[in-house]
């Protein structure tokens, strides 16, 4: 299995690893070599929003109109978000279900793309 590790400042060792599913997983290290997910003081420290927190913020009529622009934004190759935001209030796309709150919303929920 693939491993990266980083060392930093405050924490010691934060390890990346490949999971058998293919995706990365970290499990950080803290200068005691305990896990910080046991460290009640890094529970207090980290500020990590998860996808259903954010979701939780709107109704689900919003979530649904979220994850249709986050798709379509997908289907036409990605652009920017303001990109997206200029092609959508021009009405480039005629009878476009979505509309800017929608926009985003999604890139609330889901945070701006990396790769």
């Amino acid at each position: 299995m693939e491993a990266i590790s980083k060392y930093t400042r405050k924490w010691s060792q934060a390890s990346i690893s490949l999971s058998k599913r293919g995706l990365y997983y970290c499990v950080a290290m803290d200068h005691k070599k305990q896990s910080l997910a046991e460290n009640k003081q890094f529970e207090k420290d980290t500020i990590l929003n998860t996808v259903e927190e954010d979701k939780g913020r709107y109704s689900k009529q919003q979530v649904l109109r979220a994850n249709l622009a986050w798709k379509i934004q997908k289907t036409i190759r990605n652009p920017s978000l303001r990109k997206f935001l200029v092609i959508v209030e021009s009405n480039l796309f005629p009878n476009c279900p979505i509309v800017k709150q929608d926009i985003l919303a999604a890139e609330v929920m889901f945070s701006p793309e990396l790769g």
